[in-house]
């Protein structure tokens, strides 16, 4: 049971270890793909409504 306590236990060290820390730099790939999908999503609403009125 000690090794299931220990291999599913969440400690302050895995937290702290993220890509920005150790790289040292801005995650890039991750914004670029939270900005396209939340354009792609405000034009596929956009797009989606103007077809609901222009039927």
């Amino acid at each position: 049971m000690a090794y299931v306590d220990q291999a599913f236990s969440i400690s302050d060290d895995d937290i702290l270890e993220t890509s920005y820390i150790i790289h040292n730099r801005p995650p890039v790939k991750e914004i670029a793909l939270a900005l396209s999908l939340l354009v792609f999503g405000t034009l596929g609403i956009f797009i989606g409504v103007f077809m609901a009125v222009h039927q």
